[in-house]
Protein backbone atom coordinates (compact mmCIF):
# COMPACT_ATOMS: atom_id res chain seq x y z
CA UNK A 1 0.00 0.00 0.00
CA UNK A 2 2.80 2.43 0.89
CA UNK A 3 4.52 1.64 -2.40
CA UNK A 4 1.30 2.49 -4.28
CA UNK A 5 1.00 5.83 -2.47
CA UNK A 6 4.65 6.70 -3.11
CA UNK A 7 4.22 5.81 -6.79
CA UNK A 8 1.14 8.04 -7.09
CA UNK A 9 2.99 10.97 -5.50
CA UNK A 10 5.95 10.47 -7.86
CA UNK A 11 3.58 10.41 -10.86
CA UNK A 12 1.86 13.54 -9.62
CA UNK A 13 5.19 15.31 -9.19
CA UNK A 14 6.26 14.27 -12.69
CA UNK A 15 3.00 15.59 -14.07
CA UNK A 16 3.40 18.94 -12.34
CA UNK A 17 7.00 19.17 -13.52
CA UNK A 18 5.82 18.53 -17.08
CA UNK A 19 3.23 21.28 -16.68
CA UNK A 20 5.99 23.62 -15.57
CA UNK A 21 8.18 22.74 -18.57
CA UNK A 22 5.29 23.27 -20.97
CA UNK A 23 4.49 26.62 -19.33
CA UNK A 24 8.06 27.83 -19.73
CA UNK A 25 8.03 26.83 -23.43
CA UNK A 26 4.84 28.80 -23.96
CA UNK A 27 6.31 31.82 -22.17
CA UNK A 28 9.18 31.93 -24.67
CA UNK A 29 6.77 32.96 -27.44
CA UNK A 30 6.97 36.65 -28.45
CA UNK A 31 4.62 39.04 -26.68
CA UNK A 32 2.88 41.70 -28.74
CA UNK A 33 3.16 45.35 -27.72
CA UNK A 34 -0.50 45.48 -26.79
CA UNK A 35 0.01 42.64 -24.30
CA UNK A 36 3.44 43.57 -22.96
CA UNK A 37 2.13 45.79 -20.18
CA UNK A 38 0.22 42.92 -18.59
CA UNK A 39 2.60 40.10 -19.47
CA UNK A 40 3.79 39.65 -15.89
CA UNK A 41 0.40 39.62 -14.22
CA UNK A 42 -2.34 37.03 -14.51
CA UNK A 43 -5.65 37.70 -16.19
CA UNK A 44 -8.00 38.62 -13.36
CA UNK A 45 -11.21 38.40 -15.38
CA UNK A 46 -12.11 35.02 -13.84
CA UNK A 47 -10.13 35.19 -10.62
CA UNK A 48 -13.16 34.16 -8.52
CA UNK A 49 -13.17 30.63 -9.98
CA UNK A 50 -10.90 27.60 -10.17
CA UNK A 51 -10.44 26.94 -13.89
CA UNK A 52 -9.56 23.51 -15.27
CA UNK A 53 -6.11 23.64 -16.85
CA UNK A 54 -5.49 22.47 -20.41
CA UNK A 55 -2.68 19.95 -20.56
CA UNK A 56 -0.53 18.73 -23.43
CA UNK A 57 -0.18 15.16 -24.70
CA UNK A 58 2.96 14.52 -22.66
CA UNK A 59 1.29 15.94 -19.55
CA UNK A 60 -1.69 13.69 -20.19
CA UNK A 61 0.70 10.73 -20.44
CA UNK A 62 2.14 11.52 -17.01
CA UNK A 63 -1.34 12.11 -15.64
CA UNK A 64 -2.40 8.57 -16.45
CA UNK A 65 0.53 6.88 -14.73
CA UNK A 66 -0.81 4.99 -11.72
CA UNK A 67 -4.02 7.00 -11.33
CA UNK A 68 -7.54 6.75 -12.71
CA UNK A 69 -8.50 10.41 -12.84
CA UNK A 70 -6.58 13.67 -12.44
CA UNK A 71 -7.80 17.26 -12.35
CA UNK A 72 -5.46 20.27 -12.44
CA UNK A 73 -6.88 23.73 -11.74
CA UNK A 74 -5.45 27.21 -12.12
CA UNK A 75 -5.77 29.20 -8.90
CA UNK A 76 -6.15 32.91 -9.56
CA UNK A 77 -7.52 33.91 -6.17
CA UNK A 78 -7.23 32.67 -2.60
CA UNK A 79 -9.91 33.93 -0.17
CA UNK A 80 -8.45 36.72 1.98
CA UNK A 81 -8.82 34.95 5.36
CA UNK A 82 -8.29 31.35 4.22
CA UNK A 83 -5.59 29.56 6.22
CA UNK A 84 -6.44 25.91 5.46
CA UNK A 85 -7.38 23.99 2.33
CA UNK A 86 -9.44 20.85 3.02
CA UNK A 87 -10.11 18.00 0.62
CA UNK A 88 -13.82 17.17 0.85
CA UNK A 89 -15.73 13.99 -0.06
CA UNK A 90 -19.50 13.47 0.06
CA UNK A 91 -20.99 10.09 -0.93
CA UNK A 92 -24.67 9.31 -1.43
CA UNK A 93 -26.65 6.12 -2.00
CA UNK A 94 -30.35 6.14 -2.89
CA UNK A 95 -30.47 9.84 -2.14
CA UNK A 96 -28.96 9.57 1.35
CA UNK A 97 -25.50 10.48 2.63
CA UNK A 98 -23.54 7.30 3.42
CA UNK A 99 -20.00 8.44 4.24
CA UNK A 100 -18.60 9.59 7.58
CA UNK A 101 -16.50 12.52 6.40
CA UNK A 102 -18.19 15.42 8.14
CA UNK A 103 -14.98 17.45 7.84
CA UNK A 104 -12.30 17.30 5.17
CA UNK A 105 -10.52 13.99 4.68
CA UNK A 106 -7.23 15.90 4.68
CA UNK A 107 -6.19 19.49 5.37
CA UNK A 108 -3.21 21.49 4.13
CA UNK A 109 -2.17 24.72 5.79
CA UNK A 110 -1.82 27.70 3.45
CA UNK A 111 1.52 29.15 4.48
CA UNK A 112 1.30 32.91 4.85
CA UNK A 113 4.41 33.63 2.79
CA UNK A 114 3.12 31.45 -0.07
CA UNK A 115 -0.58 32.28 0.18
CA UNK A 116 -0.57 34.67 -2.75
CA UNK A 117 1.76 32.40 -4.75
CA UNK A 118 -0.59 29.42 -4.90
CA UNK A 119 -0.75 28.82 -8.64
CA UNK A 120 -2.33 25.39 -9.22
CA UNK A 121 -4.15 22.59 -7.42
CA UNK A 122 -3.97 18.97 -8.56
CA UNK A 123 -6.25 16.16 -7.38
CA UNK A 124 -5.88 12.50 -8.35
CA UNK A 125 -8.45 9.77 -7.75
CA UNK A 126 -7.54 6.08 -7.86
CA UNK A 127 -9.82 3.12 -7.25
CA UNK A 128 -8.28 0.33 -5.20
CA UNK A 129 -8.89 -3.35 -5.98
CA UNK A 130 -11.33 -4.90 -3.53
CA UNK A 131 -12.72 -8.39 -3.02
CA UNK A 132 -15.63 -7.07 -0.97
CA UNK A 133 -18.78 -5.21 -1.95
CA UNK A 134 -17.36 -1.98 -0.55
CA UNK A 135 -15.32 0.23 -2.83
CA UNK A 136 -12.18 2.02 -1.66
CA UNK A 137 -10.39 4.98 -3.23
CA UNK A 138 -7.15 6.84 -2.76
CA UNK A 139 -7.03 10.62 -3.19
CA UNK A 140 -3.95 12.80 -3.56
CA UNK A 141 -3.88 16.60 -3.31
CA UNK A 142 -0.94 18.77 -4.38
CA UNK A 143 -0.33 22.52 -4.30
CA UNK A 144 1.89 24.22 -6.89
CA UNK A 145 3.37 27.62 -6.11
CA UNK A 146 4.48 30.32 -8.55
CA UNK A 147 7.69 32.25 -7.86
CA UNK A 148 6.91 34.81 -10.53
CA UNK A 149 4.13 36.63 -8.67
CA UNK A 150 6.06 39.87 -8.34
CA UNK A 151 7.50 39.80 -11.83
CA UNK A 152 11.12 39.18 -10.93
CA UNK A 153 11.76 37.44 -14.23
CA UNK A 154 11.95 33.96 -12.72
CA UNK A 155 9.19 32.02 -14.47
CA UNK A 156 9.78 28.77 -12.58
CA UNK A 157 7.22 27.07 -10.39
CA UNK A 158 7.82 24.69 -7.56
CA UNK A 159 5.79 21.90 -5.97
CA UNK A 160 5.15 22.18 -2.26
CA UNK A 161 6.87 19.31 -0.48
CA UNK A 162 3.68 18.66 1.49
CA UNK A 163 1.95 16.77 -1.31
CA UNK A 164 -0.79 15.13 0.75
CA UNK A 165 -2.25 11.67 0.47
CA UNK A 166 -5.44 10.78 2.29
CA UNK A 167 -6.06 7.57 4.15
CA UNK A 168 -7.92 5.03 2.05
CA UNK A 169 -11.52 6.19 1.63
CA UNK A 170 -13.97 3.42 2.43
CA UNK A 171 -17.19 4.14 0.55
CA UNK A 172 -20.00 1.55 0.86
CA UNK A 173 -20.55 1.23 -2.89
CA UNK A 174 -20.66 -2.09 -4.68
CA UNK A 175 -17.93 -2.61 -7.24
CA UNK A 176 -19.29 -1.54 -10.61
CA UNK A 177 -17.72 -1.28 -14.04
CA UNK A 178 -20.16 1.35 -15.32
CA UNK A 179 -19.18 4.40 -13.29
CA UNK A 180 -19.37 7.85 -14.88
CA UNK A 181 -16.65 10.31 -13.82
CA UNK A 182 -16.93 14.00 -14.68
CA UNK A 183 -14.43 16.78 -14.00
CA UNK A 184 -15.89 20.24 -13.61
CA UNK A 185 -14.51 22.92 -15.97
CA UNK A 186 -14.73 25.59 -13.26
CA UNK A 187 -15.74 26.07 -9.63
CA UNK A 188 -16.28 29.16 -7.46
CA UNK A 189 -13.72 30.13 -4.82
CA UNK A 190 -15.31 31.43 -1.62
CA UNK A 191 -14.25 31.33 2.01
CA UNK A 192 -16.25 28.76 3.99
CA UNK A 193 -17.62 27.13 0.85
CA UNK A 194 -16.71 23.91 -0.98
CA UNK A 195 -15.62 24.04 -4.61
CA UNK A 196 -16.78 20.71 -6.09
CA UNK A 197 -14.33 19.52 -8.76
CA UNK A 198 -14.95 15.82 -9.48
CA UNK A 199 -18.19 13.80 -9.51
CA UNK A 200 -18.72 10.05 -9.91
CA UNK A 201 -22.10 8.37 -10.27
CA UNK A 202 -23.57 5.04 -11.31
CA UNK A 203 -25.94 6.13 -14.09
CA UNK A 204 -26.21 8.23 -17.24
CA UNK A 205 -27.09 11.68 -15.88
CA UNK A 206 -25.10 14.70 -16.98
CA UNK A 207 -24.66 18.07 -15.34
CA UNK A 208 -22.48 20.98 -16.33
CA UNK A 209 -22.37 22.51 -12.87
CA UNK A 210 -22.41 20.43 -9.68
CA UNK A 211 -21.65 23.61 -7.76
CA UNK A 212 -25.25 24.58 -8.35
CA UNK A 213 -27.14 23.37 -5.27
CA UNK A 214 -30.17 22.51 -7.42
CA UNK A 215 -28.15 20.52 -9.98
CA UNK A 216 -26.33 18.56 -7.28
CA UNK A 217 -29.58 17.77 -5.48
CA UNK A 218 -31.17 16.51 -8.71
CA UNK A 219 -28.14 14.31 -9.43
CA UNK A 220 -28.23 12.81 -5.93
CA UNK A 221 -31.94 12.05 -6.26
CA UNK A 222 -31.73 10.68 -9.82
CA UNK A 223 -28.76 8.35 -9.42
CA UNK A 224 -28.41 5.32 -7.17
CA UNK A 225 -24.86 6.22 -6.14
CA UNK A 226 -23.06 9.57 -6.23
CA UNK A 227 -19.67 10.73 -4.93
CA UNK A 228 -18.45 14.33 -5.17
CA UNK A 229 -14.92 15.54 -4.43
CA UNK A 230 -13.78 19.10 -3.92
CA UNK A 231 -11.78 21.57 -1.86
CA UNK A 232 -12.95 23.74 1.03
CA UNK A 233 -11.35 27.05 1.93
CA UNK A 234 -11.38 27.49 5.70
CA UNK A 235 -10.36 30.33 8.03
CA UNK A 236 -9.67 27.80 10.77
CA UNK A 237 -6.29 26.22 11.32
CA UNK A 238 -5.74 22.48 10.97
CA UNK A 239 -5.50 22.23 14.78
CA UNK A 240 -8.84 24.00 15.24
CA UNK A 241 -10.51 21.75 12.67
CA UNK A 242 -9.11 18.63 14.34
CA UNK A 243 -10.54 19.71 17.70
CA UNK A 244 -14.09 20.08 16.39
Amino acid sequence: MKQGIIFAVICLTLLLTACNDATQMNEEEPVSESDSGDSVEKDNSNESVLALKDISEIEEHYANLGVDNVAIYDVKKVPRDAVTLELMVNAYEDGKRVDEYERGVVGIGLREKHREELDELAITLTKNPSKTEDTTYRLDLAQVFDRNKEGNGDSSTYVDTSVSTTPILEIPFQNEESVVTSIQPSAPVELGETSWLIVQHSGSSTTNNINSERNLEELINDEERVMVIGVHWSEKSITELADE
